[in-house]
């Protein structure tokens, strides 16, 4: 398993996290052009949404919507949460199965962002963007565990940041200060 960038997109269709575990060449034009990332991803709820109507499931904390976008290169992964939150994973187009990592990735949502009484989560239908470096370098550790065991590079850069937003490189070889909880 491969995964090339998170998305974290809130119930209003805002991008508010973006994170990438590989170096942008290997994603081609979407590794490149940042812009092209809040694009796609706004298409992808918007998609994700009409998928939901033509698909009803008597269940509301069971997702009926599209999960799975298969592409010639890469697959596209969607995980809703019962909040309508949406992670969306880049990854190889090998990689079918996110549910585990995904859930993982919910839980490190909720215990970095959504208990942060210093994040605004939602504020009059204006998502902000996740800035929290321990949300961060978690998220690193979780994926980090299941890109097939090889080193990579993160980037971590605020959306709506264009190609001169601030981004931070870090390598998951490294090992970073942990602290106990």
């Amino acid at each position: 398993m491969v995964v090339h960038l998170l998305w974290i997109i809130n119930q209003s269709g805002q991008l508010i996290a973006r994170l990438g575990f590989t170096e942008p060449a290997l994603l081609g034009e979407l590794g490149t052009k940042p812009d092209l990332q809040l694009t796609l991803s706004s298409v992808l709820f918007s998609t994700y949404g009409m998928s939901l109507e033509i698909t009803p499931n008597v269940n509301p904390m069971d997702s009926s919507g599209m999960h799975l976008v298969e592409c010639e290169e890469h697959n596209i992964h969607i995980y809703e949460t019962p909040t309508l939150v949406k992670f969306v994973l880049v990854s190889d187009n090998a990689t079918m199965e996110v549910n585990k990592l995904c859930r993982e990735l919910h839980a490190a949502y909720v215990e970095y962002a959504v208990k942060n009484p210093f994040h605004i989560m939602d504020e009059a239908g204006i998502g902000q963007p996740i800035r929290i470096p321990d949300f961060s370098a978690a998220v690193r550790g979780i994926v980090g565990r299941y890109n097939s065991g090889a080193a990579f590079t993160s980037t971590v850069s605020s959306p709506g940041a264009g190609s001169g937003g601030a981004t931070a490189n870090a390598r998951s070889n490294t090992q970073s200060t942990g602290r106990s909880k």
